[in-house]
C-alpha cells in the first residue's frame, strides 16, 4: 500500500510538474504571438505615413485641398486607425485635416524631428480628449526638389491594439 502510495504521489508530482511546464510555455508562445501582431501592426501604420508623405496628391499644389481632404478622408476610414491625419506647413500650422482634432496641440512636439527630414514615431502618449493612448506618426512632405514644404501627421488611436490584447485566448 506504501509503494502505491509513493508510486502515485510522484506520478502525480512529475503530471503536474508537465502540466506546468506545458501551460509555461504555451503562455511564453501566446505572449510573443502577440507582441509580433502588435509590432506588425504598429509597423504597417508606419508604412501609411511613408506612402502618404510621399504621395503626388498631397506633394502637389496644384490638387485642390478638398480632394486631398477626401484623401486624408479615405485612408483614415479605410484603416480605422486613426483619430486624425493632418498635413501641416513648415511651422506645424495645420492646412489640412480628416477626423477630429479637439484641440490637441501634442502634434507639434513630433514637427521637429521632421523639419530635419526625419520621420518619427512618438512613444504611446495618453490623450486626455479621448481618455485613451496613442501614437503620433510623422514624415516630411517634399517638393521636387527635395525640399521640406511640410509634414503629414496621423495620430493613431489605441483601439485596434486593444483588440488584440482582448482577442489572446488561452487554449
Amino acid at each position: 500500500t506504501v509503494l502505491f502510495i509513493t508510486v502515485g504521489l510522484l506520478f502525480f508530482r512529475s503530471t503536474k510538474d508537465a502540466i506546468n511546464s506545458s501551460k509555461e510555455k504555451e503562455l511564453i508562445t501566446l505572449a510573443q504571438e502577440t507582441s509580433n501582431k502588435i509590432e506588425r501592426y504598429m509597423f504597417e501604420r508606419y508604412g501609411d505615413i511613408q506612402v502618404m508623405a510621399s504621395s503626388p496628391l498631397l506633394k502637389s499644389d496644384a490638387v485642390d485641398k478638398n480632394l486631398k481632404v477626401d484623401y486624408l478622408n479615405s485612408v483614415r476610414k479605410a484603416y480605422n486607425a486613426y483619430d486624425y491625419i493632418l498635413i501641416a506647413d513648415t511651422f506645424g500650422n495645420v492646412e489640412l485635416y480628416s477626423g477630429e482634432l479637439n484641440n490637441d496641440r501634442r502634434y507639434k512636439e513630433v514637427v521637429s524631428g521632421v523639419l530635419s527630414g526625419k520621420t518619427v514615431v512618438s512613444d504611446f502618449i495618453y490623450f486626455e480628449d479621448i481618455n485613451s493612448y496613442g501614437v503620433y506618426y510623422a514624415a516630411p512632405i517634399l517638393d521636387n526638389q527635395s525640399n521640406i514644404k511640410g509634414a503629414v501627421i496621423e495620430r493613431m488611436n489605441f483601439n485596434a491594439i486593444l483588440d488584440i490584447v482582448e482577442n489572446v485566448k488561452l487554449g
